[in-house]
């Protein structure tokens, strides 16, 4: 029997929904990336040392972010493995980016990878999607 799953997912968690004979499991994911991390005494337009200009850290910024998502997919990809049939979906582009990803690596190139377009969903929402998916 296939393993089937469907990961609904953004920059900041995945809830992978694994269908097996009529029932169905969630598992959260939580990632790592954080979209602006506040540091006490630090301004708008300055660091928490004042307002001293450094040209590096827009380049930290990203390194730092990259390096988190990178970690967030590498997650995914180990817990991904052991599926015959998988679903993307979600509101933002980390779909199409996690599908990159799997793309590079030999164990995804004989698995069913679709990417879908959805919306923020409730837990049962996304199961009815993933088995409405896996039905058809």
């Amino acid at each position: 029997m296939k393993k089937l799953t469907g990961v609904w997912l953004d920059h900041s968690k995945a809830k992978m929904i694994e269908i097996s004979d009529g029932s169905a499991e969630i598992t959260t994911v939580q990632s790592p990336y954080k979209r602006r991390i506040r540091i006490p005494g630090e301004g708008s337009n300055a660091t928490r040392f004042g307002k001293t200009y450094f040209s590096n850290v827009e380049f930290k910024t990203n390194q730092k972010k990259q390096n988190d998502i990178d970690s967030y997919y590498k997650d995914l990809e180990k817990r991904l493995k052991g599926f015959d049939s998988i679903l993307l979906f979600g509101p933002t582009r980390a779909k199409a980016e996690l599908s990159n990803y799997l793309s590079e690596n030999k164990h995804f190139s004989s698995k069913k990878i679709t990417i879908k377009n959805a919306d923020k969903m409730t837990e049962n929402q996304m199961i009815e999607f993933v088995r409405n998916h896996f039905s058809k």
